[in-house]
């Protein structure tokens, strides 16, 4: 048997009559009879109510966040630097070859029906004179040709009525070679208008370029020229066409008047 501390021993006895209650010192010695083990053995044990179980707390689920769209680098534009272009050069203006250029200050005059004529300057270029790509050459009747001729009228009406003038239908003929001014002369005209109306009194000083193919200057001597004659308002000739022939044979350049520039 063994000793215990002191201890206030309740034994409940149920045989049929009152539970007695026994008090026994907690210094003495415990005893259990027989009686007294199976009386507790027969007794049920106090059962410890189930502690209430905690539900488990519904888990949120995490809000799924999308992932972020891919931002595009934005475009770098490169701004065009301003290109510098170098100061384009004017070409020294071509000197005058006096020796390869004829030109030749009143060669002739006449008069027919009350208008006088003149052929107040003639002169003869090579056609590279006037440059590569000129506007001549871009007219089909001055493609082909090497030499390109100049001609100006001094035309003036000495009469007291309005007549009506058409040099620029005139023809030359150079080494046999016939050259239609008309064909020309609104492509290449220069000064004042030969053709129409000039009035009593009126001067008109004007012409234009004119082609040719067959021949160099060296060979250019001689020029035929007809121009037709005047004729009044109702188109009724006045008087007879103009010949001319003119003698260029002379190798000069002579200067242009001031009146013809």
């Amino acid at each position: 048997m063994h000793r215990l501390a002191p201890l206030l021993l309740l034994l409940v006895v149920a045989c049929g009559a009152a539970p007695t209650v026994a008090v026994v010192p907690t210094d003495a010695p415990i005893v259990l009879t027989a009686a007294a083990v199976l009386t507790a053995a027969a007794m049920p044990t106090a059962t410890t109510e189930a502690t209430s179980t905690v539900e488990p707390t519904a888990t949120v689920e995490p809000t799924v966040t999308d992932e972020p769209t891919d931002t595009p680098e934005a475009t770098r534009t490169r701004t065009p630097r301003p290109v510098r272009l170098a100061p384009t050069r004017t070409p020294a203006p071509t000197a005058i070859d006096y020796e390869t250029i004829v030109g030749q200050n009143e060669l002739g005059m006449q008069e027919s029906g009350g208008l006088r004529l003149e052929v107040a300057r003639m002169t003869f270029f090579p056609m590279d004179f006037f440059g590569t790509g000129n506007e001549l050459q871009a007219n089909e009747h001055f493609r082909d040709a090497d030499v390109v001729g100049q001609i100006y009228y001094r035309a003036t009406n000495i009469t007291d009525q309005i007549m009506e003038v058409s040099f620029h239908r005139g023809t030359m003929v150079i080494n046999g070679e016939q050259i239609p001014l008309a064909d020309t002369y609104f492509a290449a005209k220069i000064g004042d208008d030969i053709s129409g109306k000039l009035f009593p009194g009126a001067t008109v000083i004007g012409g234009q370029f004119f082609p040719v193919k067959r021949s160099s200057i060296p060979d250019i001597r001689e020029v035929t020229l007809g121009a037709e004659g005047p004729r009044s308002t109702d188109f009724s000739r006045l008087g007879d066409d103009f010949f001319f022939t003119l003698d260029v044979s002379s190798r000069d350049f002579e200067a242009q008047p001031e009146e013809l520039n």
